[in-house]
């Protein structure tokens, strides 16, 4: 039951952070979006794990989500002012 965040989390708050970097890129389908949104929520996952072991926070599902969901909902913000987000949801076609 915990494998359908773990995959969920990192791709939605990667595939935001593809948004907001690609708010100009009107020809990116949304599936290449959702594939660079994976590896881009894996990496910032690793560095999350990096922040939260440096600082000597104990690790736990509860600590990495907090701070994965704070990025998501910052980059989310970041791309609505860029209109980034509109173009990934609404903008080019799906493959």
């Amino acid at each position: 039951m915990l494998l359908i965040p773990a995959f969920a989390v990192p791709t939605v708050t990667g595939y935001v952070f593809v948004a907001w970097l690609l708010a100009r890129d009107e020809r990116a389908t949304i599936s290449e979006r959702l594939f660079l949104g994976f590896g881009a929520g894996a990496g910032f996952l690793s560095f999350v794990m990096f922040l939260i072991g440096f600082a000597g926070i104990r690790y736990g599902a509860f600590s990495i989500t907090a701070v994965m969901l704070v990025a998501c909902f910052v980059f989310a913000w970041l791309s609505s002012r860029s209109g980034g987000l509109r173009n990934a949801l609404f903008s080019g076609g799906v493959w």
